[in-house]
């Protein structure tokens, strides 16, 4: 029942998710990443779930440096195994 003066809108309390490096994550079972990560692989995240993990962590993206054509390091990779 709600008490007078209180917030109807208000979200729901936010945890603190775990952290992993994606070397630990690489090494573990799927299952076992989703449940140390609290999301359901059938399910997926909330849209407020969603925001509140960009707030606190933000885009899933990677920094690429532009010194080197992404063909070159592709050319260098097949060279390297044809040739060890």
């Amino acid at each position: 029942m709600l008490q007078t003066g209180e917030d109807v809108s208000a979200e729901p309390e936010v945890t603190m998710m775990r952290c992993m490096k994606s070397s630990e994550a690489a090494q573990t079972a799927y299952q076992d990443v989703a449940h140390q990560l609290e999301v359901d692989c059938y399910v997926g995240l909330s849209e407020y779930e969603v925001s509140q993990r960009r707030r606190n962590h933000g885009f899933n993206e990677f920094d690429i440096a532009d010194d080197e054509p992404l063909w070159k390091k592709y050319l260098g990779q097949v060279v390297d195994y044809v040739f060890c």
